[in-house]
């Protein structure tokens, strides 16, 4: 599932038409929902609006300039979307100054590291949830039923972002009960998980080793949304970290095995092991049992792949994955195996190059102990 700004955008103006329209005749309500879709895109600043509509497109313009165009931008060209995306977000401040989404997004790149940023995130949670809270209350005025829980659940969007990337940012600080924590709290707003919470927890329990608590997290996918009962890269990967942590290396292979068999060019994204940006708006929005969903999902496990590594190259887990994958790749993928190689070979040495010479400070060392204890009484569900 995840969030998506621009569907977002999409639907928040949409409501607001229909709050304009609870007196129009039947004829006059077809009429302006039939239009709706070409006003929005090409005379989008003709349909009613408010100063915090207004600021949360703005959100979604910085979004996409963020989270999509900058990773694979060169180095000129991303300045210029920095300072772009920058402006967008100062300019929704401006019309919107509790716009939670904004400010966070802000915090992300004016934060000197990642504890400062989880610390500010921790510092203005109570002060969002209670804004969100206050416009809920009147969000779903003039609307029918199913589109007042609708608006009443956009309405909420930014606070279950702000405690998702919390929780996300625990992982990377290393306060992996604290992250479990966060999980259940937002599980507990947002009990459709539009935020994949679930898929953090995954990375949480496998760096604790609690085998029993991600067990148990796996039952509730069976309940949710998102790819109820198929494949998961979050959960295949945390099930293989910790059945090697356990020297279990029969389950880990089967699983791994699994993976190669159900994800497109599976093998050559395990030896890669490429590091992305966490998406600023939210997890990036990825298909279910696609490509992209393993890519994300690995990025997000490099706080498991580089455990215990030195001077910048893989961890024992990592390594392990990658020399097991490169076994189990099929023939007909050997081409492709052999550039994802060379290409991770050189990866890891730059790497290996920057933690010699810069020291090895980054977002992968986790200061918590790897303590195996389960989660305290109530846990994550």
């Amino acid at each position: 599932m995840s969030f998506d700004a621009h569907a977002e955008d999409y639907q928040r103006l949409k409501l607001r038409l229909a709050q304009t329209l609870d007196s129009a005749t039947p004829t006059e309500l077809q009429q302006a929902y039939d239009n709706f879709d070409k006003q929005f895109v090409q005379s989008r600043d003709t349909i009613p609006q408010t100063d915090n509509d207004r600021a949360f497109n703005l959100v979604a313009r910085a979004a996409t300039l963020i989270d999509r165009q900058l990773p694979f931008s060169e180095e000129q060209r991303a300045r210029e979307i920095i300072d772009r995306a920058h402006g967008l977000l100062a300019e929704a401040v401006l019309l919107d100054p509790h716009n939670a989404d904004a400010r966070r997004m802000i915090a992300a790149s004016e934060q000197p590291g990642f504890a400062a940023y989880y610390q500010w995130l921790d510092a203005g949670e109570a002060q969002v949830r209670e804004q969100c809270h206050k416009q809920r209350i009147h969000a779903g005025d003039n609307l029918p039923k199913h589109l007042r829980e609708l608006a009443e659940h956009l309405a909420m969007r930014p606070y279950f972002r702000w405690l998702a990337t919390m929780a996300s940012q625990a992982v990377i600080c290393g306060r992996n009960r604290e992250a479990l924590k966060l999980c259940a709290k937002a599980l507990d707003a947002d009990p459709l998980d539009m935020g994949d919470v679930r898929c953090t927890a995954a990375i949480a329990f496998a760096k604790l080793e609690d085998s029993r608590g991600f067990a148990a997290l796996e039952q509730s996918f069976i309940t949710t949304p998102r790819n109820a009962g198929g494949p998961n890269a979050w959960l295949s990967l945390g099930r293989m970290a910790l059945a090697y942590k356990q020297c279990d290396f029969e389950t880990a292979e089967s699983n791994l095995q699994h993976v190669i068999t159900t994800y497109p060019h599976a093998a050559a994204t395990f030896i890669r092991q490429h590091e992305l940006p966490d998406g600023v708006f939210a997890r990036l929005p990825v298909a279910p049992g696609s490509e992209d969903e393993l890519i994300v999902a690995l990025s997000e496990a490099t706080v498991l792949l580089q455990e215990g590594r030195e001077q910048g190259a893989r961890g024992p887990f990592g390594l392990w994955l990658a020399e097991t994958a490169t076994e189990m790749a099929p023939s007909c993928e050997a081409a492709e195996i052999a550039q994802a190689r060379q290409q991770a070979e050189e990866r890891f040495r730059i790497l290996s190059d920057l933690a010699h010479n810069q020291g090895n400070s980054n977002k992968n060392n986790s200061s918590e102990d790897n303590d195996s204890s389960p989660t305290p009484e109530g846990g994550l569900l």
